[in-house]
């Protein structure tokens, strides 16, 4: 078997033990023992059973022989296959864990959570102190003899009926699950106590098995006093009966009494809330499914509105006004016509018409009154759901499990739906900057023994290997079949398998058999065998990533030195082989160079081959065995795994070991690199996938497997695992990519200013000790170029070269020079320049214009003579400064000045003086330069430069902080540092606030800029990190749950 496979759970029998069930033959039941009966009905019996773990569950077996003909039996078949993805989306279904078939003895059968005992007031049966879950050891057969379900028929048997409020809570609970269920097509059909279990305390919808499409032509089921008068099938017809079962709840009374109350009603403690309860009793049992609830969760809403306090009964008496007012006002008009007629010969009649006018006026405003509160209560109601759901998204984002992202989002958009609002769109965003993990997909891919083989490399296919010797190539997506092979041995005992497709998925290598002695290559493509080997034992093998070869290990009495051979994909020839002499444990071809990494069970290096000389060019010592290793996607790092729990990660040109991964608790046996190279995934022998961070090392989150996985799709985030025994699923790995953070190199130093360069991607970000440059896009460095006591760096994109401010004064070098560190030239701009302010190299969107500010004065250049077009002198030091895009006008400044000055380039002459009693370092003109931006640390200012007042005033509190600002390219929107650490966006031409971006990670914000599409922001650290933020993605995900910044807010009650 090849390294590291998946344990493949084919066993196609029961446990020992299998029970007879029915009185008929013994029915088998995959992988669980059967051990009471402990329910029957009319198509089938429910038992207790004890899975392969010990685990008790139950167990519907459904058989053929109790249906009149084939066609109700395979709908049975059919509901439950519907059924069994939704049962795991609500807490009110109970899991189908799963399902089976045997056509030749006449039955199938479903494995389903098993309720609580109500014998022993427990939560699950049987349970001794500390087993969790787990049967008590010598049960089996009949051990369990005192199990009793429990279910709400039990509760009403032992209760007679239950409190107003665990009424609602119910009802809650299984209105909610039924809204899932309609939404999905599917109805119940068999709603009663009998069916409502409780699992660890919940009430949940059993006998799941009467569940079908809506309105899809069915038999006639369901139970006498349930069924509403027009049948089942309908979702109108589950909420009659839902409805029959709360009567029953709430009155002790059976349901063929309805409308009947309860016996000694006036002496109830609850009988007010009772009374209140009725009204939704009636409403979703009135015999015309017109006037009953429109849906589960309309009936959900009023059930809420009891829970708030609020009264049903007087919104139901409005309505009924309401209805009662449309005839009233078409009597008044005739009223008013006869009296009109009635003028000339009866004074009287006119004064009656009248009193019966005012009468219909004074009636119609009380309901409207009424209508009025109805409407209140109905949104307070509503306003206290926004708020758990609000809260619900909150604990889920600080809570720090997997998952929190997907949760937390998706209870902002329930809540956006009630009432969007400023604080769901933050909190929104705070959850899109979370890197994250989900389940998409879980199935059962390999059925009745079968032995699942291996995904392709992008999850669009899988292969397994079926009981009748056929390999099945089969659509994950769907599950249908795509191809097939066949002629190979059955799976048996013993067995073993190895089946890879290659990296562009045209070809599929199958290794199996007892000992793996047969060996096929397969071009899917062409449906064609291309090579074929047998009586040699394959010991691993693995594609090149070009898919050109298929690299196979062979051992055994025939090859004793253990010959690595490379096959060519499209002849099958052997191109080459060499004697590997110790027992390969894995294959891994080198993503560009013909090198071959390998590992031995017989030893603790990993071995880089030359694979056209057979030579040995590396050897990598390490202090355990290596399960696993792969290179990354361009070929510069090889991760290996480590017997002693660790990661080492070395570079493959030096064989220098660069990072090591700390953090599994068992020694890791699976390690994939993501398609980006950005990201590391691990799976431990103690059973928890880790995914880790390239760039900083740094483990991000784990998830317990319990079985096998495999790596990451070839071009994007998914992978797959074993979830269970019989099960595969994908799960989806979520980067965050709207917040992706840029980490500057160990001798960067402090952070100091950033700007977008010749391209919307290419950013620069000067640190105190280098000018690093960025791909936004790839997230990589594109080069660094060093230096000392660096203050401020912009590009000068038409000479292609940057401008670098430090003590030593303005240099230029070329964006080429940044790749390979060289040294540029110095640009003569004053003899002052050691005194330049950090961040102020300031440049006109041409760059024909370059101002700068030292101690005294403000100095204006031509950037492609190097000469001065001005020199603004100042009063006051320091001195801070901001060129328009046109570079025709600076602004000035200082914090003791009482006014902001406003200068014309061309001549020097100062054009006005805007009052100021505030002030800042930082400043930005508007992209169209009628608008300034400045602020302190209190609050931030736009000004219109022609009357020099503000257009908005943008509060901050006192944050003690003087903050950076920047404008997008259209002007609409103004950046800016809320406080230290987080930044916000403004409607520039009001200062209304338009989100938070709050990253997971913050620091002291030091510097900000927009690129030039406006699509991403970039935010300078004065650690020297970048955080970058994807506006436009940022944008998309908001708007999926109607958040987005563009789209206007609700106002609240």
């Amino acid at each position: 078997m090849a390294p590291d496979a998946p344990k493949h759970f084919s066993e196609p029998g029961a446990l020992p033990g299998s029970a007879t069930a029915g009185g008929h033959a013994a029915v088998s039941i995959r992988d669980h023992e059967l051990i009471c009966r402990i329910g029957e009905g009319a198509y089938g019996e429910v038992w207790l059973a004890r899975n392969i773990m010990g685990t008790l569950r139950a167990v519907k077996i459904v058989y053929r022989r109790r249906f009149d003909d084939e066609r109700p039996y395979q709908r049975e078949f059919s509901g439950i296959q519907k059924f069994e993805p939704i049962s795991r989306s609500h807490e009110g279904f109970v899991d189908i864990l799963q399902i089976g078939r045997n056509d030749a003895e006449g039955y199938f059968y479903y494995v389903m959570e098993v309720a609580d005992d109500a014998s022993r007031d427990g939560p699950s049966p049987q349970i001794e102190p500390g087993s969790e879950g787990r049967a008590p050891s010598g049960s089996a057969g009949g051990d369990l003899p005192t199990y009793i379900p429990r279910t709400l028929k039990l509760e009403l048997s032992r209760r007679k009926r239950l409190p107003v409020q665990e009424c609602i809570e119910i009802a809650l609970s299984l209105c909610a699950a039924l809204e899932v269920l309609h939404r999905s097509g599917l109805a119940h059909r068999d709603i009663k106590p009998a069916n409502i279990i409780f699992i660890n305390g919940k009430p949940k919808l059993a006998d799941i098995g009467l569940v079908a499409g809506l309105n899809e032509a069915r038999s006639f089921v369901g139970t006498e006093g349930f069924i509403p008068p027009e049948g089942p099938g309908t979702a109108q017809a589950d909420i009659f009966s839902l409805g029959k079962v709360l009567y029953e709840m709430s009155s002790g009374k059976d349901r063929r009494l309805f409308p009947d109350p309860p016996t000694q009603l006036t002496e109830m403690p609850d009988a007010t809330e009772l009374l209140e309860l009725d009204e939704v009793i009636s409403k979703a049992c009135h015999p015309d499914p017109r006037k009953r609830y429109s849906s589960a969760e309309a009936m959900r809403q009023e059930l809420v509105l009891l829970t708030a306090g609020r009264s049903v009964r007087r919104v139901r008496l409005i309505e009924k006004r309401f209805a009662r007012l449309k005839p009233l006002t078409y009597a008044a008009a005739g009223l008013a016509l006869l009296a009109s007629a009635a003028w000339v010969g009866s004074l009287r009649q006119a004064r009656r018409a009248e009193h019966f006018a005012n009468l219909e006026s004074l009636q119609r405003q009380k309901a409207e009154r009424e209508a009025d509160r109805a409407r209140v209560a109905e949104q307070e109601a509503k306003e206290k759901l926004r708020s758990s759901y609000f809260a619900q998204a909150q604990a889920q984002r600080w809570s720090g499990r997997v998952g929190r992202r997907f949760a937390a989002l998706e209870a902002l958009h329930k809540a956006a739906e009630i009432r969007p609002s400023l604080e769901l769109r933050n909190e929104a965003i705070a959850c899109l900057a979370l890197m994250d993990l989900r389940t998409v997909r879980i199935w059962e891919a390999a059925p009745e023994g079968a032995v699942f083989g291996n995904f392709d490399s992008d999850y669009k296919r899988y292969a397994r290997l079926q009981t009748n010797g056929v390999v099945s190539i089969r659509a994950v997506e769907d599950d249908r079949e795509l191809a097939q092979f066949p002629g190979y041995v059955p799976v048996q005992v013993p067995y073993s398998s190895m089946v890879e497709f290659s990296p562009d998925g045209r070809f599929l290598a199958v290794a199996h058999g007892a000992t793996t002695d047969r060996l096929d290559l397969w071009d899917l493509l062409r449906k064609e065998r291309i090579i074929h080997v047998e009586g040699r034992v394959c010991r691993t093998l693995a594609f090149t990533p070009d898919s050109q070869a298929l690299v196979v290990a062979f051992h055994g009495s025939g090859d004793p030195n253990r010959p690595v051979v490379m096959y060519d994909t499209a002849s099958g020839q052997a191109k080459t082989t060499f004697e590997h002499h110790t027992l390969p444990y894995v294959l891994r071809p080198h993503p560009s160079k013909a090198l071959l990494a390998t590992s031995s069970h017989e030893s603790t290096e990993v071995l880089l081959w030359n694979i056209r000389t057979g030579d040995v060019i590396r050897r990598l010592p390490h202090p355990g065995s290596v399960a696993d290793m792969r290179w990354n996607p361009a070929g510069e790092l090889l991760a290996t795994t480590c017997g002693n729990n660790e990661i080492y990660l070395w570079d493959a040109d030096t064989g220098v070991q660069q990072t090591v991964l700390r953090g599994h608790e068992g020694a890791p046996v699976r390690v994939d690199f993501s398609f980006d190279g950005e990201f590391l995934v691990s799976r431990g022998n103690e059973g928890m996938l880790r995914f880790w961070n390239m760039a900083s090392g740094e483990q991000l989150f784990k998830y317990p497997v319990p079985g096998f996985s495999w790596g990451f799709s070839k071009n994007s985030y998914l992978l797959g695992y074993h979830p269970s025994e019989d099960k595969v699923g994908l799960l989806e790995f979520d980067p965050a990519r709207e917040c992706r953070l840029l980490r500057p190199g160990p001798v960067d130093g402090s952070g100091q200013s950033c700007c977008f360069g010749p391209n919307p991607h290419t950013l620069v970000a000067a640190c105190e000790n280098g000018v690093r440059m960025w791909n936004t896009t790839s997230r990589k460095t594109i080069g660094f170029l060093s230096g000392t006591s660096i203050r401020s760096a912009a590009i000068d994109i038409p000479r292609n070269r940057v401008l670098i401010a430090s003590r030593a004064g303005i240099t230029a070098h070329p964006l080429s020079s940044i790749t390979t560190n060289a040294p540029g030239t110095g640009l003569r701009v004053s003899p002052l320049a050691s005194e330049i302010q950090a961040g102020e190299l300031l440049l006109s969107w041409d760059c024909s214009t370059l101002a700068f500010a030292d101690s005294r004065a403000v100095h204006v250049l031509d950037l492609a003579s190097g000469k001065p077009k001005a020199l603004l002198p100042q009063k006051f030091s320091p001195v801070f400064a901001a060129l328009d895009p046109e570079g025709t006008r600076v602004a000035t400044w200082n914090n003791t000045a009482k006014s902001l000055s406003l200068w014309e380039v061309a001549n020097s002459n100062l054009v006005r003086e805007i009052p100021l009693n505030f002030g800042g370092s930082r400043a930005a003109f508007s992209p169209n330069g009628k608008w300034l931006a400045l602020g302190d640390h209190l609050e931030y200012r736009i000004l219109d430069l022609a009357t020099g007042k503000p257009i908005a005033r943008i509060p901050r509190g006192d944050t003690g902080y003087f903050g950076f600002m920047a404008f997008s390219p259209d002007g609409a929107v103004l950046g800016a540092a809320l406080d230290r650490d987080n930044i916000a966006l403004f409607e520039a031409a009001t200062g209304a606030q338009l989100a938070v971006l709050e990253a997971p990670e913050p620091h002291e914000i030091c510097d900000l800029c927009f690129n030039p599409h406006g699509s991403q922001l970039a935010v300078l650290y004065v650690n020297g990190q970048v955080q970058l933020w994807d506006l436009l993605l940022l944008h998309r995900q908001l708007a999926a749950i109607g958040l987005d910044w563009k789209s206007p807010l609700a106002q609240g009650p």
